[in-house]
């Protein structure tokens, strides 16, 4: 035992005389580049030179040499989703449509344009441990904010140095890069441009892989899942973190899964890998995506069962944020993935819009493409009022669309539904179909083709009206008022 001890010690001194020895020499192990997987060979040379640069040589290529280095004695193995996300990765970048190059015409912008992958091929020429901590970026930037997933950063940086320290001094093993990574510092600036890069491809990748991205929300972003792993905003993003890792390596090497909790999913979304789904809601339902990195029987399973109260968000995450200011206590803040936090077109917006508008009108699923069509006569009828117009074009938006545009057209339409107090509050909007069921406005508004007919059209449209009625219209008379001047004045003044 005496001599098992000395050992160790001896082991933990020459390290730290390495160290020092290093230290003394000004190197710094940041400054190394490692070959980048295959995979993500014709990445590297898709991106701009500039951008090449910089991830090779500049700031991220530093960051991603930390902060692999940092976690790099609690990642597990996962080859099979690094091998699978670099060739998604060049898959997307080698899209002249996702990833344009610059050209003369950019001027001093020319290596700006096309798609951000620093943090990708900083991560890929920095190791496999700063590809891991490439999807921790991705996952975070998919579902907080900027400012609050720069907060989660620096906390888990800290906490995780704080607990290799502690590690270190109670002589457990560790690499020589895990030692010199407690030594040194990520600042919250280089954190931020580490997370705004992984935003940057994030929007690249959801318009690249835009059909499977819309098909995979469809599925997920009503399940109302939360990731709820406790322990603090350390254990919970360690948790989340290494999990999806886990599950998604295993999806991918064609083994099957069913999903306990939100973290799988959120990885699902932020990684772009698409494995079948089978989702076992109240008419089961199996998805096929046919992605080919993810090898046959790689299926995940999820149900209803699973679902919480947060209806319309498809992941939900609640961490005490201690970094989120700077004096006082941790702020609890929750962040969600679904619609209410997506991006969407302007035509997409005025679907959501228009559900709003009809959320009052208590109308039959059966009934929506018919409510449509009475915005499309409306924009006709009122082309002179703007707002009705807008209605009247986003209507027709709705209709034109078909398959799976249609399907995602409904759940933003429904989206809006739920939220009659999106446009104003409820006891201030208008009554419904704008007082047009009100027979009395609704008379008032109908303009004859031409002048002189204004009582003609309103008897052809309440004898229309009677035709339609569920009400017994048989015995029904038509009254109307005729000025005597009319009647002495004229033959053909109508009907009395």
């Amino acid at each position: 035992m005496t001599s098992i001890g000395k050992i160790i010690s001896s082991a933990f001194q020459v390290s730290q005389e390495v160290t020092n020895t290093l230290a003394t020499l000004n190197f710094d192990f940041t400054l190394l580049k490692v070959e980048a997987p295959k995979e993500y060979a014709s990445f590297g040379m898709a991106l701009s030179s500039q951008r090449r640069t910089e991830a090779e040589s500049g700031t991220s290529h530093q960051v991603a040499r930390k902060l692999g280095g940092l976690f790099q004695d609690d990642l597990p193995d996962t080859p099979h989703l690094v091998s699978a996300y670099g060739k998604r990765a060049s898959e997307i970048a080698e899209s002249p449509q996702s990833n344009p190059k610059g050209t003369a015409a950019d001027g001093p912008f020319a290596d700006h344009v096309g798609a951000d992958g620093t943090t990708i091929w900083a991560a890929a020429t920095s190791g496999k441990n700063a590809i891991a901590v490439h999807l921790l970026a991705c996952m975070l930037a998919r579902i907080w904010n900027q400012e609050e997933a720069i907060s989660v950063w620096s906390e888990f940086v800290k906490e995780h140095k704080r607990i290799l320290s502690e590690r270190l001094r109670k002589n457990e093993s560790f690499h020589e890069a895990t030692l010199y990574s407690t030594s040194i510092d990520v600042s919250r600036r280089q954190l931020a441009e580490w997370d705004s890069s992984a935003r940057a491809w994030l929007r690249t990748a959801d318009t690249a892989m835009q059909i499977r991205q819309k098909q995979l929300r469809l599925i997920i972003d009503n399940l109302g899942l939360i990731i709820s792993h406790g322990g603090g905003l350390y254990q919970a993003v360690m948790t989340s973190w290494t999990t999806a890792m886990k599950a998604m390596n295993k999806l991918i090497s064609g083994s099957p899964l069913v999903v306990k909790e939100g973290s799988i999913l959120l990885a699902l979304s932020a990684w772009h890998l698409y494995p079948d789904m089978s989702v076992k809601c109240t008419v089961s339902r199996f998805v096929e995506q046919k992605d080919p990195l993810v090898q046959p029987g790689g299926t995940l399973t999820v149900g209803l069962s699973m679902r919480s109260d947060m209806a319309d968000d498809a992941v939900s995450w609640s961490l005490p944020l201690a970094h989120w200011r700077y004096y006082g206590t941790p702020v609890s803040r929750t962040a969600t993935s679904g619609l209410s936090c997506s991006q969407v077109s302007f035509p997409e917006f005025m679907c959501a819009v228009l559900g709003s508008v009809v959320s009052t009108w208590n109308l039959p699923e059966r009934h929506i493409e018919h409510t449509m069509s009475l915005f499309a006569e409306l924009a006709i009828l009122f082309s002179q009022v703007e707002w009705i117009e807008t209605l009247g074009f986003a209507s027709a938006y709705f209709q034109s669309v078909k398959g799976l545009e249609k399907e995602n057209i409904n759940r933003i339409f429904n989206y809006g539904r739920r939220r009659p107090e999106f446009l104003a509050p409820i006891d201030e909007r208008p009554n419904p179909v704008f007082g047009l069921l009100d027979l009395n406005i609704l008379l008032n508004s109908l303009r004859p083709k031409q002048s002189g007919e204004a009582i003609e059209t309103k008897i052809r449209f309440l004898r229309q009206y009677a035709s339609i009625s569920p009400y017994n219209m048989k015995g029904a008379l038509i009254r109307y008022f005729v000025p005597l001047w009319r009647l002495m004045g004229s033959d053909d003044s109508g009907p009395f």
